[in-house]
């Protein structure tokens, strides 16, 4: 009874909170983004299996939520309406093992499903692809192509959705297909006399300019990172990178003058200069996912040997020290009796060591610094503020 009662609570009570705000939010005007999290086809597979029947109602259930949903949308899709410039993504934050386990790093655990729905239809053809993509046909002879994102890429393309600061710490590209989606929902028709190329043309420009903002972004993280670690990239790397953006931007340069040039002139060399520097950014970009990967995702067998070793020196340390305060103060845990010096003292030492040692971590965030000063800064404060009370500031100030 409790296993059947805790089935219901994880695979259906979630979702059903999910629909019972979702619709209704569709026909109101109060939000910017709306987010629904159903959380019962992750659980279905956790706890049955994605070939049970659990998983294969779930399934059902999401297709008829999401036709809803589409209705909806496409109902109050016209000029003026509600959801004139509504973008639906449909996505899973993860996939599944065949016995519903994920966490690891094969692909069907870590490649999942994007489907993404504009309301108002992009400019035609589309410039360029922004990954690889397979094409079939579909039961009723149509073309379908399927492509691929990677997933550093969703958040900084979908800021540019959004309009709204790309992550300072993303080093992905905006996803050139995804943005193409909001190309519906600018005014391309007063660009010129609003024929198909011009369209393609107005589309691309903002494409660039969002390209422009992502590498500025990208090597400023890139920079501040290097010079927050002591690990962080080589000299020549961030040389190779520098050229690279310089390169980028003086092209870009050269390209806004063009472009006036051809303001009144032909569109094909328009989306010529266009394509070459959507190429330029989407080069430098590249380069700097491929040695963030070849440096946050190195495994040397040797530095974690000796990290594990130091891990267990520090425990070993830790061991020999409480036993000696113990012996030479009579020390008892939880209750302590007198003793010289407090307890600060040392984990003010063992702070200061962690912050050492945080610089020689490949992996190194910027906010692993911040927390290390906040404990030293605070241990600091709590331990001068007992040697006062105890009359031992001397001793104290001069052992901190």
């Amino acid at each position: 009874m409790l296993s059947s009662w805790i089935f219901i609570i994880h695979i259906c009570q979630v979702d059903n909170g999910c629909i019972e705000h979702l619709f209704p939010s569709l026909h109101k005007n109060d939000w910017d983004v709306l987010i629904a999290h159903f959380l019962g086809v992750d659980h279905a597979g956790h706890i049955s299996g994605v070939d049970s029947t659990q998983m294969i109602e779930k399934l059902e259930q999401y297709n008829g939520i999401l036709e809803k949903i589409v209705d909806v949308l496409e109902g109050q899709s016209g000029p003026g309406g509600l959801h004139e410039n509504t973008l639906l993504l449909v996505m899973g934050d993860h996939g599944q093992t065949v016995n519903g386990d994920h966490g690891g790093g094969t692909a069907e655990e870590v490649e999942t499903s994007l489907f993404a729905m504009s309301l108002k239809k992009p400019p035609s053809p589309l410039p360029l692809e922004s990954g690889p993509s397979s094409c079939n046909v579909d039961l009723d002879g149509n073309k379908m192509c399927i492509s691929s994102i990677q997933q550093l890429d969703f958040a900084v393309t979908l800021s540019a959705l959004l309009g709204v600061p790309y992550p300072f710490g993303s080093i992905g590209q905006v996803n050139a297909e995804l943005y193409a989606l909001a190309a519906g929902t600018w005014n391309l028709d007063s660009f010129g006399n609003g024929n198909g190329q011009n369209q393609l043309e107005r589309w691309m420009q903002n494409y660039v300019n969002a390209l422009c903002i992502n590498a500025w972004q990208v090597k400023n993280y890139i920079d501040v990172y290097s010079d927050s670690s002591l690990i962080g990239f080589s000299d020549k790397d961030l040389s190779h990178i520098t050229d690279l953006y310089d390169l980028a931007q003086d092209m870009w340069s050269h390209t806004k003058d063009a472009l006036v040039q051809c303001q009144n002139g032909n569109s094909s060399t328009s989306l010529t200069i266009l394509k070459k520097q959507i190429y330029a950014y989407s080069n430098l970009l590249d380069n700097i996912k491929t040695l963030g990967r070849s440096k946050w995702t190195e495994f040397n067998l040797t530095v974690m040997g000796a990290g594990f070793a130091l891990m267990l020196l520090s425990l070993l340390f830790h061991v020999i020290f409480i036993k000696k305060l113990d012996k030479t103060y009579v020390l008892h845990f939880p209750y302590c009796g007198k003793f010289l010096i407090s307890l600060e003292v040392p984990f003010a030492y063992i702070t200061v060591l962690i912050r050492a040692f945080s610089f020689l971590s490949n992996s190194f965030i910027l906010e692993e610094g911040k927390v290390a000063i906040f404990l030293l800064a605070t241990t600091g404060t709590i331990q001068l503020r007992r040697a006062i009370a105890a009359n031992k500031l001397q001793s104290e100030v001069g052992a901190y």
